[in-house]
């Protein structure tokens, strides 16, 4: 049988009988792979430690022909390990909760080079604990469109024409609504965060950029962003019910 490599991020492991494992990886050039790896928990497994959970490893492997059925790990050796992570309960629960929806909600063996440089970059962010949960908004903004998933940010959708400046987002249709056709009981926000949200689509914020957007604006994202995923996406895991159910999350009205 011939061997493939590759590079992986790992997204689970499960032990399997006494020393072995198996793993889910996202990876560049599969996506999502699942494969068995033989004798990684004995003391002597050379692979241990590049299969530590959101570490980057090189992988070489036997691949199964069959796309639901596991592949066989040859060899592991580790890139870069994300350590860092683990010292911080909040930061581990915001990487935790990307994984577990990336694994949930791809398919095996569909090649997302996207969303394995999404994961990639938000791991290194992370790891350096550069503003973590404002990260941790934007990747989940960033991921909706990869499983079907749209806002309107573009024009009113109500009356489908552009303007300059809008009067609120719609969090119950996810559009933009243009002063011509606000009603009674739309919820406005403030134009500042309206302005805030038509660029999430168009604009890759840096670390500076980031830093000078007030915190309420992800906040008041998260809230709507987690109840998106869960109504409209139909993903959902008891990591991001930990995160809605914070109480910071809860208790923000409107901004």
């Amino acid at each position: 049988m011939s061997t493939t490599s590759f590079k992986g991020i790992v997204l689970n492991s499960i032990d399997y009988e006494d020393n072995h494992q198996v793993l889910t990886i996202f990876s560049d050039k599969y996506g999502k792979i699942g494969m068995v790896a033989l004798g990684v928990n004995k003391p002597t497994s050379k692979n241990k430690y590049a299969l530590q959970t959101f570490n980057l490893s090189e992988f070489e492997i036997f691949k199964s022909r069959q796309k639901h059925t596991l592949s066989k790990l040859k060899t592991a050796v580790l890139i870069k390990d994300h350590f860092e992570i683990t010292k911080n309960y909040d930061n581990y629960m915001y990487i935790s909760a990307i994984g577990k929806i990336i694994e949930q909600a791809t398919l095996d063996r569909q090649k997302n080079f996207r969303i394995y440089t999404i994961l990639l970059n938000f791991l290194e962010k992370i790891n350096l604990n550069e503003n973590p949960f404002s990260n941790f908004v934007l990747t989940l903004f960033k991921l909706i469109q990869f499983f079907g998933g749209d806002w309107i940010l573009n024009q009113c959708y109500r009356c489908y024409r552009s303007y300059k400046f809008y009067r609120a987002f719609n969090f119950e249709d996810y559009g933009l609504v243009c002063p011509n056709c606000v009603r009674e009981d739309d919820s406005i926000q403030s134009a500042e965060f309206v302005s805030y949200v038509m660029k999430l689509k168009t604009t890759n914020l840096e670390t500076d950029e980031i830093q000078i957007v007030p915190i309420k604006y992800h906040i008041y994202l998260v809230k709507h962003l987690l109840n998106y995923y869960e109504q409209t996406l139909g993903i959902w895991n008891p990591i991001l019910e930990q995160i809605k159910e914070k109480e910071f999350v809860k208790n923000l009205k409107n901004v």
